[in-house]
């Protein structure tokens, strides 16, 4: 027994290398433990070896290596913590030794242990930083017991073993979070650069490269300010581009700055870049990381509510200049009037009072609109009624056209909010009599069509028509095309917006110089009542 001792000291060194050359290498966890037990079993002189770790929520041991056995059948048996030998050992944590499993009363297994002839056994706790992550089993065919030095031994293998675990777990971790952070770098909106400490560019997403029109094998190597345009500043008044090395020298933890980026192909596009810096351990720059957010879209969105303010304000300024006007010279004492041209100027302030109220309310509405605040009254009426109603309403306002209504002589009944569809005949006659020439004709037309049917209503005039590519946006909000530059660009925004709200759909078809067809649908059934309901909301 002294002699088998010695000579297995004698091959401990080698063995332990052999363990050690198994940790550096690139193999798996489970066949670096494997290893492990392999010249464990060999130095033990056992026949069987059975490794368990628990599972990550910690509450099975689950097989990850035997030997000496089928695997299919010790992997069937599952412990928790603090049952049998296997799951109080995790518990309890000091090394265990018996000379036959087979008739050990703490054993559960001990019909498995007959099967398979079972005897002499050693058993230690794996730990992981002083915490049990598992148990180890060596077992022989024999009752030849294992001795307080094989225990030792076998808690030497143990420790090995811990280190392979953890030496794979963190690997599997340092893999993972690279993996997540690549694909959250890959799928980011933002342009991302990373470059040296020398301004030399590293790499970069395919965000970046779009934005940019360079590659990154292209731009690998190449000094940032060649593939970003940055550049140092110059003192007050420089350009406002930042070189990233400039940033670091100020050794702050990030900044935030717009500037133009050029692009491969020399174009130039609003940029807003924030540095991060990454040091190494003593303390000197590792890699500058650029995110760049193309701000395009934030810089024309400014151009047109600038754009758009000053338009409201002069279409407002209008009818209150007129207002202003005719109400000075009426309180001027020394200008002196009939009572016709009183009345007249009189009747000038109303009508730009009401001009001036229409585009209040239609900035009310506007905004209701867009916040999803509209509120409906739908009701069953007579849409042919009303659209003659809202004609001779609106006679007075183009004296110099024509309007027809082109409408059944029965009654058409539709289920909507009538005040919201005079409104929207409101601003489609408007629309339609501001772009016809004196004399034409402007005819609405009504009929019912579709399956489900619907109230269909056309406007049609006689104009300047619209451009095709006008088409597209003429509902959008505040948008106006080169021939309509005056006014704010609500109205057909505001139609759009009142006939979805009511269950209905709005188009228009034009060609330059042919006039221009608006057509809108409303619902015809009363049982669209919830479903506008619930769009109003």
């Amino acid at each position: 027994m002294a002699e088998q001792t010695v000579e297995q000291g004698r091959d401990l060194p080698h063995a332990f290398r052999r363990i050690g050359q198994a940790l550096v290498s690139g193999l798996d966890v489970k066949d670096v433990l494997g290893s492990i037990v392999d010249e464990a079993m060999i130095q033990l002189d056992a026949e069987v070896a059975l490794l368990r770790l628990l599972d990550r929520p910690g509450e099975h041991l689950e097989l990850e290596v035997s030997r000496g056995v089928p695997e299919e059948t010790v992997r069937q048996i599952r412990f928790r913590p603090g049952e049998g030998l296997a799951g109080r050992l995790v518990i309890d944590g000091r090394p265990l030794r018996g000379i036959n499993l087979q008739q050990d009363p703490r054993a559960d297994q001990r019909a498995l242990a007959r099967r398979f002839n079972w005897q002499a056994f050693a058993a230690v706790a794996i730990h992981l930083h002083q915490q049990p992550i598992g148990v180890w089993f060596m077992i022989r065919h024999r009752r030849e017991p294992f001795t307080e030095e094989d225990l030792l031994l076998l808690s030497t293998f143990a420790d090995y073993a811990s280190l392979a675990i953890e030496r794979g777990w963190l690997l599997h971790t340092i893999i993972r979070e690279k993996h997540e952070s690549e694909a959250v770098i890959q799928a980011s909106a933002n342009g991302i650069l990373v470059v040296d400490a020398y301004g030399r560019v590293v790499d970069m997403n395919p965000a970046l490269e779009r934005l940019t029109g360079w590659s990154q094998r292209q731009a690998r190597g190449l000094p940032c300010c060649d593939v970003v345009g940055c550049q140092a500043e110059r003192g007050i008044g420089a350009p406002s581009k930042l070189c990233p090395l400039q940033v670091a020298a100020r050794r702050g933890d990030r900044a935030f700055i717009e500037y133009q980026l050029q692009t491969r192909d020399g174009k130039s596009i609003p940029v807003e870049a924030s540095y991060g810096l990454v040091w190494d351990e003593d303390g000197e720059l590792f890699r500058i990381v650029i995110v760049f957010r193309d701000i395009s879209h934030q810089k024309e969105l400014n151009r047109l509510r600038a754009e758009i303010v000053a338009n409201v304000s002069h279409e407002l300024r209008t009818p209150l200049s007129l207002i202003k006007g005719y109400a000075t010279t009426l309180l001027s004492p020394d200008v002196k009037m009939d009572e016709a041209e009183t009345r007249r100027f009189l009747t000038n302030v109303s009508t730009a009072a009401d001009h001036l109220g229409r585009m209040i309310d239609d900035l009310l509405c506007a905004s209701r609109i867009e916040t999803q605040q509209l509120k409906l009254e739908s009701k069953r009426f007579d849409l042919c009624k009303e659209l003659r109603q809202v004609l001779s309403w609106f006679q007075p306002y183009a004296p110099d056209l024509q309007l027809v209504a082109d409408l059944p002589a029965h009654e058409l009944w539709v289920w909507a909010d009538p005040d919201r569809v005079h409104q929207v005949m409101m601003n489609l006659l408007t629309n339609a009599a501001k772009y016809s020439p004196v004399g034409s004709t402007i005819t609405v037309r009504s009929q019912i069509l579709g399956d489900p049917p619907a109230a269909v209503v056309h406007v049609i005039d006689e104009g300047s028509g619209i451009a095709a590519e006008y088409l597209p946006r003429i509902f959008d909000r505040f948008y106006l095309t080169d021939e309509s530059k005056k006014g704010i660009g609500l109205g057909l925004y505001i139609c759009r917006g009142l006939v979805e709200a009511m269950g209905g759909s709005i188009w228009v078809v034009s060609e330059v110089g042919e006039g221009s067809t608006f057509s809108f649908t409303l619902p015809v059934q009363a049982e669209s009542k919830a479903a506008v309901a619930g769009r109003s909301d």
